[in-house]
C-alpha cells in the first residue's frame, strides 16, 4: 500500500492517458485490481469517479475485465453508503461472471449482494 500511495500521481496519470487514447481495457483493468488500494488508503471517491467515467461505453472491453472493473465500483458505492447503486453495478458485475462461469467472484458478488 504505502508503494502504491507513493505512485498514486503516477497511478492517476496513466489512468488519465488510457482513457484519453481510447485504451479503456487497460484503464478498466488497471482500475479493477485497485479495489483495496482505493479502499484502505481512502481513495474510494477518486476511484468510483474513474471508474464511473471508464465504464460509460466498455460493452466492446472483454467480460472478465469488465467485471472485475463492475465489482470493484460496486465495492466502491457500498463503502460510500451508496448502496442501490452498489446494487446495481454488482448485479451487472454478477451477470457476467455467471456468464463467464466463474464460481470465485459469483460466490463473493453474492456474498457482497447479502
Amino acid at each position: 500500500m504505502e508503494r502504491l500511495e507513493r505512485e498514486h500521481d503516477n497511478l492517476r496519470a496513466t489512468l488519465r492517458w488510457s482513457l484519453e487514447i481510447g485504451e479503456q481495457q487497460s484503464a478498466l483493468r488497471v482500475g479493477g485490481a485497485l479495489w483495496w488500494f482505493w479502499n484502505i488508503q481512502g481513495h474510494a471517491s477518486e476511484g468510483r469517479r474513474f471508474l464511473e467515467r471508464a465504464l460509460v461505453g466498455s460493452d466492446k472491453v472483454g467480460v472478465p475485465v469488465r467485471a472485475k472493473a463492475l465489482r470493484t465500483a460496486g465495492g466502491l458505492a457500498y463503502v460510500q453508503g451508496d448502496y442501490d447503486q452498489a446494487e446495481n453495478l454488482c448485479r451487472d458485475s454478477l451477470a457476467l461472471f455467471r456468464e463467464l462461469t466463474d464460481a470465485r467472484y459469483t460466490a463473493e458478488i453474492l456474498w457482497m449482494l447479502g
